[in-house]
């Protein structure tokens, strides 16, 4: 959930943007990496 800090409270504010992050796990790697990552748009669709 990614909100502005001007609109944390004490309960967590409406997310005005969903994030995503896709990623790459490697056999044997201690980390994922990641592959792509960013925010869906205003129709909660991919960009």
């Amino acid at each position: 959930m990614t909100i502005e800090d001007r609109e944390f409270t004490y309960k967590y504010g409406m997310p005005r943007l969903g994030d995503f992050a896709v990623l790459a796990v490697k056999p044997g790697a201690e980390w994922p990496g990641i592959a792509t990552a960013g925010l869906f748009n205003e129709r909660w669709q991919l960009p």
